[in-house]
C-alpha cells in the first residue's frame, strides 16, 4: 500500500487459475508503489465496469509479465491514511506499454469486471417440474463463471441475506408446471427473471448483486456535504440524477445510500453510477469519485 499527501492506493495484478476465487490473490505484481493513474467506472446496470490505469516505472520482466500471462485479475484499491475503498476487482482485457519523449515509460492496463463472462456465458440448464423460480434464478446466477453467486457489495449485504430476498419475491412459485429447459445467453435470462419480479442486477467486483428495484444497499447512510467531502456543488443533469462529487471515501459506490447535505439540495438518495479518477503525481488533483444518484 502506497501512501501520498493523505491518498493511499493498492493495486495488484495477480494470475487466476481456473479453481481460485477473485477475492483470493495469493501471488502476483503488487504495484503499490509505483506511480499510477487510473479511471474507474462502475454502475447499477447488467453490463461491464471498467478499468483504464495507467503505471510508470514497471521493469521490462514485469512489463513482459503482464503482457504474456493468460488470466490475470487487477486489484485496485484507493482512498484517503490506509482508508482504501475497493474500486475494481475483474480481468485484464489487455496490457501494453509506451515510451514517451523523455524516455518515461508507461504501462497501460484495460479491464472490465467480469466482462468476458458477462458477454459470451452461455447457458444450458434443465429444470425439472418441482423447480422454483427462486431455485431457477440462482441457477442461472450461479452459471456465470467465476462469480460468488448471490452475493452482495463489501459488507451491506451477506449471501444468505440476498436468497432472503430473492426468496420473498418468488416465494414457492414453480418455473414452468411441466419443468423445462433453458438455453439462451445467460445475462439475458437473469435480467428478465429479475425484470418480472421488481428485481435488478448487476457484478460488482466480481460478485453478483440483487436488489429491489430503486432500493439502496442496506447499510450505514453516509453524508454527503461541505464538511464531509464534497467537492463543488452538486447539479441535476438532463436525466433528473443528481450529479455529485466527493472525496473517494470507504462506501461510495453504486448501491449505496447518501444523505447530501449542500446548499439547495438535502435529501436522500441512491448511488447508481460512480466514476473514479486518481493520479499519484504530487502536482495532480484527481483523487474523487463522480456520483449520479436517483433520489429516494
Amino acid at each position: 500500500m502506497s501512501t501520498l499527501e493523505g491518498r493511499s492506493y493498492e493495486l495488484v495484478v495477480a494470475p487466476l487459475s481456473e479453481d481460485q476465487e477473485l477475492n483470493n490473490l495469493q501471488t502476483g505484481l503488487d504495484l503499490s508503489a509505483l506511480d499510477v493513474e487510473f479511471r474507474v467506472k462502475k454502475t447499477l446496470k447488467p453490463k461491464p465496469n471498467t478499468a483504464h490505469i495507467k503505471v510508470w516505472g514497471l521493469s521490462r520482466i514485469s512489463r513482459q509479465y503482464l503482457q504474456t500471462t493468460k488470466k490475470l485479475t487487477v486489484r485496485l484499491a484507493a482512498g484517503y491514511a490506509g482508508e482504501n475503498e475497493l474500486l475494481f476487482l475483474g480481468e485484464t482485457r489487455s496490457s501494453y506499454t509506451q515510451w514517451g519523449e523523455k524516455g518515461d515509460i508507461t504501462t497501460v492496463i484495460e479491464t472490465g469486471d467480469s466482462e468476458k463472462d458477462m458477454t459470451a456465458a452461455g447457458l444450458s440448464l434443465t429444470f425439472g417440474a418441482q423447480t422454483t423460480i427462486s431455485q431457477a434464478l440462482k441457477a442461472v446466477a450461479a452459471s456465470l463463471p467465476n462469480q460468488a453467486p448471490m452475493s452482495a457489495v463489501d459488507k451491506f449485504m451477506q449471501p444468505s441475506e440476498v436468497e432472503k430476498l430473492v426468496d420473498a419475491f418468488f416465494g414457492k412459485h414453480v418455473f414452468h408446471p411441466a419443468g423445462g429447459a433453458i438455453d439462451r445467453q445467460t445475462t439475458r435470462y437473469l435480467s428478465d427473471l429479475c425484470r418480472s419480479a421488481g428485481l435488478e442486477w448487476s457484478i460488482q467486483n466480481g460478485t453478483i448483486i440483487i436488489l429491489e428495484k430503486d432500493k439502496p444497499l442496506a447499510g450505514k447512510e453516509i453524508v454527503i456535504g461541505p464538511d464531509s467531502g464534497m467537492i463543488g456543488s452538486p447539479s441535476v443533469d438532463r436525466h433528473g440524477l443528481l450529479d455529485v462529487k466527493s472525496l473517494i471515501v470507504p462506501g461510495l459506490h453504486p448501491g449505496a445510500k447518501i444523505y447530501v447535505d449542500a446548499q439547495g439540495v438535502k435529501g436522500n438518495y441512491r448511488v447508481e453510477s460512480a466514476e473514479y479518477l486518481g493520479n499519484s503525481s504530487p502536482s495532480a488533483k484527481d483523487w474523487y469519485v463522480k456520483m449520479a444518484c436517483s433520489q429516494l
